[in-house]
């Protein structure tokens, strides 16, 4: 009986693919090494690290990464390799960068008390002439907030080709007038000490800053927020400022706005069209905003889509308009005089 041809009239035959044993597929199938060196510069240190088991080609591969994550943070790693170790490993790779860029450098390290700023500084140094995109710097686990920060100079990170800032415990000095970091687009900044004019330095050099986002940091009495220069400005998020006492917002393009704390005026100017997004958690505060300011408040954002925010600041006005309406509509000749003593010190409160 006669197998009938799989193949159809008017279409060429299908190709099989052909299995090759290892030395005919080494003679056969090779890859270039740009095109070796660019797959590798894709992975993390750890991913490209783990080739070099793959052959002798591979063995040192991992020198073309850009994605630098040292992140022993975990208390698990921090009991296996000891702080000099660490300064060791860190010293290796960078030593032997083979990559002329670097995307990404991350540093995070647990309990880095022993870590000489010494060490950062070379690191930070050394990696200036690669030009990386992304630097994220953390040294807050195992230690206890603006105990003992890493000092960071500033003339290691003013460098053009910054794009993502990340700082947390760190402690930095910034110059009136950037030479570099101008076309900085995202800036986080966690448990830092900031000075007063930090924000209108930070506004004033980057003009095609993006996002902004300032949580736990001291500093700020009296923060504001001036963007009408920036077009690209799109988020900005104020956590847990410590002692923050006022806060004033004018950013025409404005997208997203959080801010969570207690103070004790806050306002924004002028009507801010593009917002979209926005959270407020003012907390209990002794303090509560006066009548006005929340009024302007609810006006600037009855256009958003996404609002989210906390009964407290409802429930003080709530019953303060109460303590209003109680004061005129009882007759206070029927009252007690410690009931009238506290219509009269509510009514106070409300009119200050």
């Amino acid at each position: 009986m006669k197998r009938k041809s799989s193949r159809i009239k008017g279409h060429p035959p299908k190709k099989r693919l052909q299995i090759l044993g290892d030395d005919e597929a080494q003679n056969n199938v090779t890859l270039s090494d740009d095109v070796i060196e660019h797959i590798i510069s894709l992975l993390p240190l750890k991913e490209a690290s783990q080739t070099s088991i793959l052959s002798k080609r591979f063995e040192m591969s991992w020198q073309f990464s850009k994605n630098l994550c040292f992140d022993f943070s975990s208390p698990k790693l921090a009991r296996k390799f000891t702080i000099t170790q660490v300064e060791t490993f860190i010293n290796r790779v960078i030593e032997n960068l083979a990559c002329e860029k670097v995307e990404t450098f991350r540093l995070c390290l647990n309990n880095a008390k022993s870590l000489t700023h010494n060490k950062i500084h070379l690191w930070l140094g050394k990696l200036f002439f690669k030009h990386p995109i992304i630097i994220d710097l953390d040294f807050l686990v195992g230690r206890r907030p603006f105990t003992n920060p890493i000092e960071i100079p500033f003339d290691v990170l003013d460098n053009k080709s910054i794009e993502t800032l990340k700082l947390t415990n760190c402690e930095i000095n910034l110059p009136s007038k950037f030479q570099g970091l101008h076309f900085l687009r995202f800036l986080v900044l966690k448990y830092i000490k900031l000075e007063p004019s930090f924000i209108k330095t930070v506004i004033d050099n980057c003009g095609l800053l993006e996002s902004l986002e300032i949580v736990k940091c001291v500093g700020l009495r009296h923060m504001k927020v001036e963007a009408m220069a920036l077009n690209f400005f799109k988020i900005l998020k104020i956590v847990n400022v410590v002692q923050l006492q006022s806060a004033y917002v004018d950013a025409p393009t404005l997208n997203v706005f959080h801010f969570i704390g207690n103070p004790r005026n806050f306002d924004f100017g002028g009507k801010m069209t593009e917002l979209r997004d926005v959270m407020l958690n003012f907390g209990m505060t002794p303090h509560p905003l006066p009548r006005n300011k929340l009024k302007n408040l609810m006006i600037n954002m009855s256009h958003v889509r996404v609002l989210t925010i906390t009964s407290t600041l409802l429930e003080v006005h709530i019953f303060y308009s109460l303590c209003f309406f109680l004061f005129f509509m009882l007759d206070l000749n029927t009252c007690t005089s410690n009931v009238q003593n506290i219509l009269y010190t509510m009514l106070f409160y409300w009119l200050k």
